[in-house]
């Protein structure tokens, strides 16, 4: 059976931008590092000699590891993945730093100690979530992805476990309620058998009065989500590649 007009646009868009994609993720890894080079040449200038005029918390930077290589790196092995399964990863580039931290302003981490991530890809959200986790919380995340899943675990921090399995098994491995679950499934495309037994998994995790942050870029999912979940409010970040929609839905 041929491919639909939806199902064939990534492709014929791909093989336009693909070497665009790939020399902007470039370019703009030269920029970072030229930025850091003169934000560090700023430090040791401020602060004492080899300390660069940083103070930090244990756990603010130890899971940010060669940042410059590893982000460049990852962007490629993401984009890799997208290529090879569409339907599966939705997006060829990653979120936006700025979408990240959209992201977790929603969640309330005074009260939220155990999370979930479900599609953590290379780690974009999954470092931004272990910034505002506290000491004594819990990031379990789920990527099907190997590829994407070496880079998850090159992530050293002890509040983090990473699982390379579908999050269609989410309930057969966690054995505690969470607070918060993360998803970047691409539900949009899933059949409704799958979309219905995804979010059965879902619910079966989520403590009472969890809530659970769907990211989408689009609002095709909102009347599904809004049959399951009594609340579900949107917030949108623009500073994406795309804009992403962020759906928060609770019981």
């Amino acid at each position: 059976m041929g491919m639909n007009a939806v199902e064939i646009f990534p492709f014929l868009l791909l093989r336009e931008t693909e070497p665009q994609v790939l020399k902007g993720m470039k370019r703009r890894r030269e920029e970072r590092a030229t930025t850091r080079e003169r934000e560090t040449a700023s430090r040791e200038t401020d602060g004492e000699p080899g300390s660069r005029g940083l103070i930090q918390s244990p756990f603010m930077e130890k899971h940010h590891d060669n940042p410059s290589s590893n982000s460049f790196v990852a962007g490629v092995d993401f984009f890799r993945a997208f290529l090879k399964n569409w339907k599966e990863v939705g997006w060829p580039l990653q979120t936006s730093q700025t979408a990240t931290r959209k992201i977790c302003s929603t969640i309330d981490f005074h009260h939220a100690r155990h999370l979930v991530e479900i599609g953590a890809g290379a780690g974009a959200l999954t470092r931004e979530l272990l910034k505002g986790l506290s000491a004594d919380g819990r990031l379990i995340v789920f990527e099907i992805n190997e590829a994407l899943c070496r880079h998850l675990r090159r992530i050293e921090d002890s509040r983090l476990t990473v699982y390379n399995t579908s999050g269609f098994h989410v309930s057969e491995i966690l054995n505690e309620k969470a607070d918060v679950v993360i998803s970047a499934v691409p539900i949009a495309t899933l059949p409704d058998a799958l979309f219905e037994r995804f979010y059965r998994e879902v619910q079966q995790v989520l403590g009472d009065g969890g809530c659970c942050i769907q990211l989408q870029l689009s609002l095709l999912s909102y009347p599904k989500l809004k049959r399951l979940f009594r609340n579900v409010e949107i917030a949108v970040s623009v500073m994406n590649t795309v804009p992403l929609f962020i759906y928060r839905c609770k019981r």
